[in-house]
């Protein structure tokens, strides 16, 4: 095993030269060098030094250009780093799409990428967004740069854009370093696109935007975003022009969010209104630890809000306030609120007007503070006075490490006065008192003393370690006991390992089979599933086709409910309507029930009245005879004929009767036959009682006849025969002889009979016929007329409601 590994190792290092040789010779095409053997053996060596398999690909400022990224893309997939350095070389947006084409394979497994300080630009930016939305185990990505680099990158608008839409479904990256480049310049679209990621990402935790051309609207774009989001805890903007407006934002996030520790704001010019603002935040937040406000031309004003923030401020333990304008007042502010807070570990004053009323104050401070570590006080003008009291002030302090008071107005006696107090103090380790009067000799004593406490320092946390080194030793002397002990133990492990060996065998034997069966297992439940799939699918088919009838079964429904009580409304006005009508025909079968009464009555006056005239016409008629037989056996023919008038006359009288006219004596028939009954009656059905239908007469032809019931057949039979009856003249009645008058007269007696006509189940009852006398004087040729006018009219049809049809008198002749 060992010899394999040996083997492999050789043959690695063997291609990592190799693959070396490559970039050398890709990285002279770059820089236009002549390549020679020696740079090549030296450049290999490093690159070997730089490169560790499966841990690191370090290639920092090594002038590799486009041609020289495609050997590297090579190295890295053979040695498969997770952290790859390519910080300060010239690879610009061509040598970065293979690098990201590499970095969205799944091979890759790169942690840590920086390519700060590379000339890329906008499309470099783009595709290393594009491998932002793909990637999933890039956490740290630098893309910024130093002050002091060759090139730096220019990543504009466009470039942040299409990180920041990477960044939206990423949850991986921790760290994005944008340094030193072009974010706001000429446009808000990338701050803008920077915002609105922050308002969604919850894994970024380090986000660097120092020196980038942003203003107060761009500013403000990136800092709204973090009044939600609860992960970003170090936020750079130093470098940048935000100025006194964005302070406003800034204080209300610091009020609000309770993640950011690191806030980076130095050379923004945000002067005393905009530090006022970030004071009023500080009061009430409870997170932030570092805040550097370096810069930004407070002043005075602005020192003593910082100070009264410090009052109740008790997370920040790290305070640049370097280069603001800080006056005496200022700095004596800030001093006095340290001794009330003990809790800030580095305080960076340097660059300001502090003088030794300040150093006064902070020698008081520095008598009771035990927390702080580091004081920069440089060019503060600090005189004699401050320097020799911070100095005796630090006999008695055991936590600071630090001081620097460079550039200040130290002489050589304030320098030896406060050798002798260091001398005291075995705490500090870093005194810097260079650019004062204080000779050299003495700066080379202070250093001294500096290095004696550090030696100390050593000493005492070696002490434990010594005593380690003796345990250890005593171990060792134990050592071949456990060494036998531990043989004893490899030749029960080495059995152990051949039981394993043997079990793993059968373990995989086992496993084979067991994954054989799950593939067809596997097999047979996908065509379950596909099986099941399709039953689902039908069933949807039906549960639609069902859903679809349902609908339509309920749209029936609808309309036999809505067409039921349609019909219900209109049983009920129907059944109101036949109640109505029930209402009238019950009215008018009373009516009729009363007129038939009255009809009744009608008749059996006619009848007794057509007794008296049978009675009369009988008298009339034995006269008669008695006259023409005295008149034949007394003069014959002639004289005949004259009795026969002088009968004929008498007849009349007597027929007349008290009333004197034949139809004042028929007045009561006629009025039964004519107005019997109203006309509304005669075209409504009546209601009497039913009476046995006659046996109808024989159906008479004739032009317009209808088939009639009852009396309408009996009057067209009548009416026919009267026609027949009519005489032709009046010499051929003369010429009659007496047989035939005695016919006449037999034929007389049997029509007046009184005929009454029951009336039909559906008519009324029918009018009677009384016999009417047809005189030689003018009223009866008159009355012969017309009668014979009525005979010649057609006899109506019976209506629909079986009205009453008026029979025709029966002539009788005399």
């Amino acid at each position: 095993v060992s010899g394999h590994s040996l083997l492999a190792s050789m043959s690695g290092q063997n291609s990592v030269s190799l693959i070396a040789h490559d970039i050398f010779i890709a990285r002279t095409k770059d820089t236009g060098d002549r390549p020679t053997r020696q740079d090549s053996e030296r450049f290999t060596a490093w690159v070997q030094k730089q490169c560790k398999q499966g841990a690191v690909l370090s290639l920092p400022q090594a002038r590799l250009g486009i041609n020289s990224i495609a050997p590297v893309v090579k190295l890295a997939k053979f040695i498969n780093p997770i952290n790859v350095n390519l910080y300060g070389n010239s690879l610009r947006d061509a040598g970065i799409v293979p690098l990201a084409e590499y970095l969205i394979s799944t091979s890759c497994v790169v942690q840590t990428l920086n390519l700060g300080a590379n000339d890329a630009a906008d499309e470099g930016g783009k595709f290393l967004g594009k491998v932002l939305g793909v990637n999933k185990t890039l956490t740290h990505l630098e893309l910024g740069a130093h002050p002091t680099c060759w090139h730096d990158n220019n990543l504009g608008p466009l470039a942040a854009e299409a990180l920041a839409q990477g960044l939206t479904g990423n949850i991986n990256l921790l760290y994005l370093g944008l340094n030193r480049n072009v974010v706001g310049k000429q446009s808000s679209v990338g701050a803008d696109a920077l915002g609105q990621m922050l308002q969604t990402n919850v894994t970024l935790q380090f986000l660097t935007l120092g020196h980038n051309a942003l203003k107060s609207n761009t500013g403000v774009s990136i800092i709204q975003p973090l009044m939600v989001n609860r992960t970003l805890t170090y936020l750079d903007l130093s470098e940048n022009e935000l100025g006194a407006d964005v302070g406003l934002a800034l204080s209300q996030i610091l009020r609000n969010n309770d993640a950011l520790t690191y806030l980076n704001l130095n050379d923004n010019q945000l002067e005393s209104r905009g530090v006022n603002s970030i004071a009023e935040g500080l009061k009430h937040n409870t997170s932030l630890v570092i805040l550097l406000l370096q810069g930004n031309n407070m002043e005075d004003w602005g020192a003593v809000s910082i100070a009264e923030a410090l009052s109740t401020n008790y997370t920040l333990t790290t305070l640049n306030l370097g280069s603001n304008e800080i006056g005496p007042d200022g700095g004596t502010a800030i001093a006095k609120s340290l001794k009330t807070r003990q809790v800030m570990v580095n305080l960076i004053m340097s660059s300001n007007n502090l003088q030794d009323k300040t150093a006064l104050e902070m020698a008081s401070c520095l008598e009771k503070d035990q927390a702080l570590t580091v004081i920069e006080m440089n060019a503060c003008k600090i005189g004699e006075d401050g320097g020799t009291e911070i100095a005796n002030a630090l006999e008695c302090n055991t936590t600071l490490t630090s001081l620097k008071l460079c550039d200040n107005f130290l002489t050589e006696e304030c320098g030896r006065l406060m050798l002798d107090h260091f001398r005291k103090n075995k705490s500090l380790t870093s005194i810097s008192v260079s650019g004062n009067q204080v000779n050299h000799t003495t700066i080379k004593q202070i250093k001294a003393v500096c290095s004696e406490n550090i030696s100390m320092k050593k000493s005492i946390e070696a002490a434990p370690l010594k005593l380690e080194i003796i345990r250890l030793r005593q171990e060792q002397r134990k050592l071949p006991a456990t060494e036998e002990e531990l043989s004893t133990q490899k030749e029960a492990c080495d059995n152990a390992q051949r039981v394993i060996d043997t079990t793993t065998a059968q373990i995989e034997v086992v496993k084979a089979d067991s994954e054989r069966e799950i593939k067809h297992l596997t097999r047979k439940l996908q065509e379950v599933d596909a099986q099941l799939a399709e039953e689902q699918k039908k069933l949807r088919e039906r549960e639609e086709e069902l859903r679809k009838v349902q609908e339509e079964y309920d749209h029936k429904i609808q309309d036999l409910q809505t067409t039921l009580q349609q019909e219900t409304q209109s049983k009920d006005n129907l059944e109101k309507q036949l109640a109505e009508a029930t209402t009238e025909l019950e009215n008018i079968a009373k009516q009729h029930d009363e007129k038939v009464k009255e009809i009744q009555t009608a008749t059996e006056i006619a009848r007794r009245e057509m007794l008296e005239f049978r009675e009369q016409e009988a008298r009339a008629q034995a006269e008669l005879k008695e006259l023409q037989e005295k008149e034949k056996q007394q003069k014959g023919p002639a004289a005949l004929t004259v009795t026969t008038a002088g009968a004929a006359a008498a007849t009349t009288a007597a027929r007349k009767g008290p009333g004197g006219t034949i139809r004042g004596s028929m007045s009561p028939v006629l009025a039964a036959r004519k107005g019997a009954m109203p006309l509304a009656q005669r075209s409504s059905p009546p209601t009497t009682a039913k009476v046995p239908d006659k046996k109808p007469p024989p159906k008479s032809p004739g032009k317009g006849g209808t088939k009639g019931k009852g009396g309408a057949k009996s009057l067209k039979k009548e009416t026919t025969a009267d026609k027949k009856e009519e005489p032709k003249t009046e010499e051929a009645k003369k010429e009659g002889d007496g047989s035939a008058g005695q016919e006449a007269d037999k034929k007389e007696s049997d029509s007046l009979t009184p005929a009454v006509v029951a009336p039909k189940p559906e008519t009324a009852a029918a009018p009677v016929a009384v016999p009417i006398d047809a005189g030689a004087d003018k009223s009866g040729k008159k009355e012969k007329k017309a009668t014979k006018g009525k005979k010649s009219q057609k006899s109506p049809p019976k209506g629909k409601g079986g009205a009453n049809k008026k029979a025709a008198p029966k002539k009788v002749k005399v």
